[in-house]
């Protein structure tokens, strides 16, 4: 068996609210080879071998739903990313989700709760709650304190976290595949059970009162809540995930236990298990666990689908304590549910800008135009933004706004080769097999398009990569890119500037 680390550094468009991120991982290559007979009677044996596979692959080719205890409502069996992949979804009498998918690669498993319920069912008075909920989800049951929960975590050899979107709340815990039973049974109880003490609420206010106070030191959060609040005014997107301050120290017991008993219900819950793990036991884990899971009425899920782009340019400048200039053009995109144009729009925006061959990078950062600059597209349930965005010393004079019109008018116009279409293909690709290469980025993937439409949507997704041509690309441009958008400039201070205040500011208090 041999291996090879590969690092590297990119957009993964479909996940990420920020711009850019750092993927670092052990890729291993394994070499296989074929069962050969030895000595006397080889080819007895390679024939007998055959016969086994043979076997082998008519029973998998089988149903199978009929070889599992008998459970719910749905069975479906899907192709997932990668080329001859496989997961297993059943629906449970209670409309709760199990989401399985076996690969024994490695002697880890990752199990994880996804639940349909994020920013995009937030108020002005709840805001926030979401996030605040997911700080409380580990932090005790009545049969374990939270102190207790981590402990037991750990003792598993298990890494848990949790992160909350617009769209859903994802909980996970990875350890090794020989306590995955156990893992999910923490989860399960979390999950049902989590108490939401005053002592444990108390504790994480602080906690996510600072992660607040950091966000607002943040130039990628401050323009994101800048363009959210511009793109979707009386949408639920509009308004941070985090919350403000004032919602944040107004969350009492009774508010978490309401939101719970709304939101956390089994028809907006999905169970995803994957890694090193047996079916069979996981399935009957899971529905004995969830068969009882009932709370409260079934609630419909909100729909804003309806989000108008702007006519003409709508922009706003605001100042931040950095040595740098931020320039950003934001579009109105397609959701997850408008497809082809999905697909298109992913392509254009590795075209445009991510990765190094991008337009952006090689028309704007490697001619020293900008000193960085890219393309953000993240699917959502919802409509979501392409952002293109240029980042240049206070001290300089070019107009980074202009030089982006001129890439999205390129695109619009098929000015770029064959070549670079290939190029912005073949990333994307990679960039969606090397995210689902770990169990938990393969349970991420599976989770996220279950969570925002239907985790079907990565069946056939790499396909219909394959299927976008240069003209789609152009005609997505001129959709999506060819009318309003928004601007945001985020305007730095030069270091000079920032001594000689300080400078000032140390006179004055001589003085005094």
């Amino acid at each position: 068996m041999t291996g090879r680390v590969l690092q590297i550094t990119a957009f993964w468009l479909h996940r990420r609210s920020d711009w850019c991120y750092t993927v670092t991982m052990s890729a291993i290559k394994e070499n296989n080879s074929f069962c050969r007979g030895r000595g006397f009677g080889g080819a007895y044996k390679a024939i007998f071998a055959l016969i086994f596979l043979l076997q082998l692959t008519l029973a998998l080719s089988a149903s199978p739903a009929a070889a599992e205890p008998a459970g719910g409502s749905e069975r479906y069996i899907g192709k997932g990313g990668s080329e001859g992949e496989t997961y297993y979804r059943e629906t449970l009498p209670n409309g709760m989700q199990l989401i399985l998918c076996e690969d024994y690669s490695s002697p880890v498993c990752s199990v994880n709760i996804f639940c349909r319920v994020g920013g995009f069912e937030e108020n002005s008075e709840t805001m926030g709650i979401s996030h605040f909920y997911e700080h409380l989800f580990f932090r005790g049951t009545p049969g374990l304190s939270g102190y207790q929960f981590k402990r037991a975590i750990e003792a598993l050899g298990g890494v848990t976290n949790a992160n909350t979107g617009q769209d859903f709340t994802h909980y996970f815990i990875t350890l090794p595949s020989k306590n995955a039973l156990a893992g999910m049974r923490l989860l399960a109880d979390a999950l049902k059970n989590a108490e939401m003490s005053q002592e444990a609420i108390d504790q994480e206010r602080n906690a996510v009162l600072e992660e607040y106070r950091m966000n607002l030191e943040s130039p990628v959060r401050i323009i994101n809540n800048i363009l959210n609040e511009m793109a979707y005014e009386n949408h639920p997107y509009s308004r941070p995930v985090i919350g403000t301050e004032s919602t944040i120290r107004s969350f009492n017991r009774g508010d978490f236990l309401k939101f719970r008993d709304t939101f956390i219900t089994p028809e907006r819950v999905i169970a995803v298990v994957t890694g090193d793990f047996r079916r069979s036991e996981m399935l009957a884990l899971l529905r004995r666990e969830f068969s009882g899971f009932e709370r409260g009425r079934r609630r419909i899920i909100a729909d804003y689908s309806n989000v108008i782009p702007p006519q003409r340019e709508v922009s706003r400048e605001q100042s931040v304590p950095a040595p740098l200039n931020f320039a950003v053009l934001g579009f109105v995109g397609p959701s997850v549910k408008d497809k082809p144009d999905i697909y298109r729009a992913d392509v254009m925006s590795f075209l445009m800008g991510v990765g190094r061959g991008s337009l952006i990078q090689r028309r704007l950062v490697k001619e020293g135009k900008i000193r960085e600059g890219g393309v953000q597209f993240m699917t959502q349930r919802f409509p979501g933004l392409i952002t293109l965005y240029g980042v240049n010393p206070v001290e300089s004079n070019l107009d980074v706004k202009k030089e982006l019109l001129q890439i999205v008018e390129a695109v619009k116009k098929g000015d770029f080769t064959e070549r670079d279409l290939r190029r912005a293909k073949a990333f994307l690709k990679s960039n969606y097999l090397i995210s689902s290469d770990t169990s938990a980025g393969k349970a991420e993937n599976l989770g996220f398009y279950a969570a925002i439409d239907d985790v079907s949507f990565i069946d056939g997704y790499l396909r219909e990569i394959d299927k976008v041509t240069r003209e789609d690309v152009m005609k997505a441009a001129e959709k999506y890119l060819g009318g309003g958008y928004y601007y945001v400039l985020l305007k730095g201070q030069s270091p000079k500037a920032d001594k000689t205040e300080e400078e000032s500011g140390r006179r004055r208090r001589e003085r005094m």
